[in-house]
């Protein structure tokens, strides 16, 4: 798949800009990722932990953000051009997400702006502490449903 294809040639120039190794912390219900994932290490299972000793996060609609908001990572939003263009829906999310974090979301087919990048590795702990509160956590006096609609 595309997709996976672009997200590989990213992580490689991120590898070699940042002489870092972009370990793929993959969905526990995955089945082919050595396929997909061609030259990277895979974890299933440990996200959580992976997280937490990592030095930053990237993802596209991953759960993987959420541990690296209550670990105080910071995240790097990723989007290619079928987001854009075919399912805007989720390019909205990713972008309100961004926004939210007061980042930047980053387009995998297009070529890194490395100062960009690094910029947007700064952690704000009260937009943590605040997302928390908004998402990861239950309000006393509403509903989970109540929460959701509300912020749809």
């Amino acid at each position: 798949m595309k997709i996976y294809e672009d997200l590989c040639n990213f992580f490689r120039s991120i590898e070699l800009k940042l002489k870092i190794k972009v370990l793929i912390c993959s969905h526990p219900k995955s089945t082919n990722d050595k396929k997909l994932y061609k030259g990277f290490k895979i974890f299933k299972g440990n996200t959580s932990e992976i997280v937490r000793n990592c030095e930053f996060v990237m993802h596209k609609q991953s759960s993987s953000m959420s541990f690296a908001v209550l670990n105080f990572k910071p995240i790097i939003f990723l989007m290619n051009n079928d987001f854009m263009f075919k399912d805007h829906g989720q390019y909205k999310y990713s972008l309100y997400l961004a926004k939210y974090f007061k980042t930047s979301l980053f387009n995998i087919n297009n070529k890194i702006d490395f100062e960009k990048f690094k910029k947007s590795m700064t952690v704000r702990p009260s937009l943590y502490r605040k997302f928390v509160s908004d998402y990861l956590s239950s309000k006393k006096n509403k509903k989970n449903h109540q929460i959701i609609s509300e912020n749809i």
